[in-house]
């Protein structure tokens, strides 16, 4: 193991950590104990960020030394208070993959925690931890001899059946800064966790790739009416513009462009109604104005652009916002909503759920597929309504929906059969009833005709409606027209019919077996009976109309995963996501966006914002913000100032 101050290097001076994420990992794990608690490891190379930049090089390089030195004075602030951090012995250590490249599959105790707030640690990939032969309370003791410590950095979380608890929290893959041997590991050997940097690796790849510089160069352009260096400087910058302060505004600031000389003359009968509509929506005069301007610099299809919705504390943001993006929904712009925080981006998804449930009136049939929360739940902590529109939930309720036993053909089958064979089906039923009653002499009676009807129907019908609405709430908007809402409504209608007739006693069970025996029109001795037996060749129709409509629809594979999972996020057209998350979006073949939305984003990292912004074919970007409201986290005050 590597001793405290030594270089991060093994003994025969090879580095093996090969890890695809630009060099991050690689850079981390070689600082020393001693490189973290240096306060002038970066300090002198940390430069102040320019105004204006020559290249899109340029600007992503400025924000190296920053980004690095502020991991570094956050590791340095995790050391400060080691005895805080959680702990956990190890009780497994393998070397996982080529030796050489210091690669280990580690299994722990539980976690714990000195102090208060014992809660228990959860393992997330990106969790920077050191191996140590002790448990130390100050970094100070990591210094006395025969002490060792080796940082390693989390990169994926397994799951071990054979594991005591089974916990995939307590088990997981490392990458260390150096070998450990492994014949030592049954001794004593304790893990500590520092800090999570997913985030800081992510913002890292953003800064060393160039997916989509379009915006990238819009956001630094130098401009004749402001010099900005990125686009949250107008935030920074707006006090020394705007000589008032008033607290019933949204103001919308542009940048000194020319208006598409394709679009600017042009406005369609759809755009002017949305513009109508929006303000005739009970929002101020500069909360409308604000999400027009926008709405109609985003239809644009030909001239990138980049704006920033304004206002102080109480003037409605959130709301504005909303509002904006339940219009985009409405016109099907694919758009990708960016917060800093889980809190912020659970906030505006939430609102604009709740302006599409007020706006609709048939709330069974709420066309929830336009909408998607992206994220991980151990971070989100998903309840409630949010749960509808969550990716997760979505793709286990859809799974559901289409795999062979539980999804949409079975249950339409389901419910044919009952309504064309129930009587077979009862036969079937009773002589089976019959071959175990002189099996087991404590068998419970046999269920009469009318019983079994009734049963059936509950079981099959409530696992029909189930599907029908989950599909219809979750399926892309473009994918349900009219006609087969009609449908969907007839047969929900019908259902409910068919269950009034099945449980009013008015039908004899005779006649309700020569109901169902027959399954045609003719004569029978009750007007109910003549109803129930409509009521049923109607439910039969519908069945087949329906069953015609989804099987035209170019549905994914249940049986896997991945294919209802980037279904979703196909065809959803408002993504929700914190900033940091999007990153993962990167990887994923998708429809390209049109739009980004950035909420609370004087509260984003420039850098961080590079995340989003380099999405492939997007055009256009909106920045929600005040620079009055809590800033970034920026743990160095080297990179603070910078």
């Amino acid at each position: 193991m590597m001793m405290v101050g030594e270089a991060s290097s093994s003994s025969s001076g090879k580095r093996k950590v090969k890890v695809h994420d630009s060099g991050f990992t690689q850079l981390v794990l070689s600082w020393s104990v001693a490189d973290i608690l240096n306060e002038d490891l970066y300090k002198y190379q940390v430069m102040d960020i320019p105004e204006s930049f020559h290249s899109i090089d340029q600007y992503f390089g400025s924000f190296i030394f920053p980004l690095l030195e502020d991991i570094r004075s956050k590791l340095y602030s995790c050391m400060d208070e080691i005895y805080k951090a959680p702990f956990a012995e190890v009780t497994s250590l393998k070397v996982s993959g080529p030796e050489e490249n210091f690669t280990y599959n580690v299994k722990v105790s539980e976690w714990r925690k000195n102090g208060h707030g014992k809660e228990l640690h959860k393992t997330m990939p990106g969790d920077l931890v050191f191996f140590s032969n002790c448990k130390p309370e100050y970094v100070s003791d990591l210094h006395r001899d025969g002490r060792t410590c080796t940082l390693a950095s989390v990169i994926s979380v397994t799951d071990d059946g054979d594991f005591i608890g089974n916990d995939s929290s307590n088990q997981f893959i490392v990458i260390a800064s150096n070998e450990i041997d492994v014949k030592e590991a049954h001794h004593s050997l304790y893990l500590v966790f520092l800090t999570n940097l997913l985030t800081e690796k992510r913002i890292w790849n953003s800064l060393h790739k160039s997916c989509n510089a379009k915006i990238v160069k819009e956001a630094i352009r130098t401009s004749s009416a402001l010099n900005q260096k990125m686009v949250f400087s107008y935030i920074q910058l707006l006090f020394s513009i705007i000589c008032f302060y008033v607290f019933d505004f949204v103001i919308v600031i542009k940048q000194d462009v020319e208006d598409c000389k394709f679009c600017a003359p042009m406005m369609n009968s759809q755009l002017a109604a949305v513009c109508d509509d929006i303000h005739s929506s009970g929002l101020n005069q500069s909360q409308s104005d604000a999400i027009v301007s926008s709405i109609l610099r985003t239809d644009c299809s030909h001239k990138p652009s980049i704006e920033l919705i304004w206002g102080p504390p109480g003037t409605g943001k959130t709301k504005t916002i909303s509002v904006f993006l339940f219009h985009l929904l409405h016109m099907k712009c694919r758009t990708l909503v960016c917060t800093p925080t889980n809190i912020a981006i659970k906030e505006i998804a939430s609102r604009t759920l709740s302006l599409l449930k007020d706006s609709c009136e048939e709330t069974f049939l709420l066309p929830l597929g336009g909408l998607l929360l992206f994220g991980n739940n151990d971070r989100l902590k998903v309840d409630g309504s949010l749960e509808d529109i969550y990716l997760d939930f979505r793709v286990k309720r859809l799974t559901e929906c289409l795999g062979p036993m539980t999804g949409w053909r079975h249950c339409l089958n389901s419910t044919s059969d009952f309504l064309t064979d129930c009587v077979p089906q009862y036969e079937v039923y009773v002589d089976n009833e019959l071959k175990q009653a002189k099996e087991e002499s404590n068998r419970e009676r046999t269920l009469s005709f009318l019983e079994f009807v009734r049963k059936r129907f509950t079981n099959t019908a409530s696992s029909l409606k189930r599907c029908i609405l989950t599909l219809f709430a979750h399926l892309p908007q473009n994918f349900i027209n009219e006609h087969n809402k009609h449908d969907t409504r007839r047969l929900l209608h019908l259902i409910d019919q068919l269950e009034g007739h099945l449980f009013d006693d008015n039908v004899s069970p005779e006649e309700l077996k020569k109901i169902f025996l027959l399954f045609k029109e003719i004569s029978y001795d009750s007007d109910e009976a003549i109803s129930l037996s409509q009521t049923m060749r109607k439910t039969a129709s519908a069945l087949k109309d329906i069953h015609g409509f989804l099987h035209k629809l170019e549905l994914p594979n249940a049986m896997i995963e991945d294919s209802v999972k980037k279904f979703c996020l196909k065809w959803a057209y408002l993504i929700f996501s914190t900033a940091s998350t999007s990153y993962k979006l990167h990887s994923l073949s998708l429809e390209p966006f049109k739009v980004l939305v950035i909420d609370e984003a004087s509260q984003l990292k420039e850098c961080e914002s590079t995340i989003p912004l380099q999405f492939p074919g997007l055009m256009h970007a909106i920045l929600v913000g005040d620079e009055r409201q809590l800033p970034a986290m920026v743990t160095s005050k080297v990179s603070f100032v910078t």
